[in-house]
């Protein structure tokens, strides 16, 4: 997805792509694995145009805490699109 005017912002963008649905990652996990900062992974996903295509909701806190989301009504949309997503009888 050509969605960034920056090869830096395209890069953060798929990295959120790559991860597989009814998969979770947490900021600061996936900013390491992509040699970034958990700041610059919050920030391309509060400037995410596209909440389902780039799914940011796959993206939570430390420890498991769901954080904040920028769609529909925020945290209770992005429970609701982990909770579609979760394997019958799995935790993400």
């Amino acid at each position: 997805l050509a969605l960034s005017p920056t090869p830096r912002g395209a890069d953060l963008r798929q990295a959120i792509v790559d991860i597989a649905y009814g998969e979770t990652a947490s900021y600061g996990a996936l900013a390491k694995a992509i040699g970034s900062s958990p700041r610059a992974i919050g920030q391309a996903c509060a400037r995410n145009p596209f909440p389902i295509i780039v799914p940011c909701h796959r993206i939570l806190g430390a420890g498991g805490a769901l954080g904040a989301y920028s769609a529909g009504e925020g945290p209770i949309t992005k429970s609701r699109l982990l909770d579609h997503e979760r394997p019958p009888g799995g935790l993400l």
